[in-house]
């Protein structure tokens, strides 16, 4: 009897040994996670005053929590935030590379005549197009929008281009950070203009060269020469 019961005292020992590690587990130890104090928007970077530090056991916490402010830096979330939400990368993308009153917007551009391969991200340019005539009117050449900066360049790719003869076109979509009235004119050239072209600008010069002038008539056309 009395080794019995010594056995089952160690059993029970043994159980509630185990029964206190398994709820000190799920407890302890703590970890320190960033969580949202005020509701925040989309898109907008998460400001100190939104964000306070939340200590909470680290078996609970999701491996994607953000832990450190660091990691936000040029992040900004995909979603609002409800206050009390923990932050984690997977809510977090890259901040849109725009200034106040810009829209993100991509053509697709001949991949010879419009980039050469000397455009890429960042370049600034001038996005030229040409307009074919009709009777009484002349065609014409116009800068759309000068100064225009790119944001990237992407992979080039084979366009089918109607017409009396179809052919296959190498293009290459290039996206730009444009005003609102920008991106409209850009969208209606891109849509009716014969080509559209850019012309890459000196670096030095994107900020102090004269303004261009807006149209050209082609030389031949009826109503005579540029």
């Amino acid at each position: 009897m009395l080794v019995l019961a010594t056995v089952g005292a160690i059993v029970v020992f043994l159980s509630i040994a185990g029964y206190v590690s398994d709820v000190r587990s799920q407890v302890e130890p703590y970890v320190t996670v960033l969580r949202v104090k005020e509701e925040a928007n989309a898109y907008r970077p998460l400001q100190e005053t939104q964000l306070e530090e939340h200590r909470m056991p680290r078996r609970w916490v999701p491996e994607t929590s953000v832990r450190d402010r660091s990691e936000l830096v040029g992040q900004v979330p995909a979603t609002d935030l409800k206050r009390g939400s923990l932050v984690q990368r997977d809510m977090l993308v890259p901040e849109p590379d725009l200034e106040p009153g810009q829209r993100e917007i991509a053509i697709l551009i001949d991949a010879e005549t419009g980039v050469a391969g000397k455009v890429g991200s960042g370049a600034i340019v001038d996005i030229v197009a040409t307009f074919e005539g009709d009777e009484g009117v002349a065609p014409k050449a116009q800068f759309l929008v000068t100064g225009a900066r790119v944001i990237d360049v992407g992979v080039q790719r084979t366009r089918e281009v109607t017409g009396p003869t179809p052919q296959e076109q190498q293009v290459v979509p290039v996206t730009f950070a444009l005003s609102t009235r920008e991106a409209l004119v850009l969208t209606y050239a891109e849509s009716f203009a014969a080509e559209v072209r850019l012309a890459l600008v000196r670096p030095d010069e994107s900020g102090r060269v004269a303004p261009r002038r807006r149209e050209f008539e082609l030389p031949g056309a009826s109503q005579g020469g540029p």
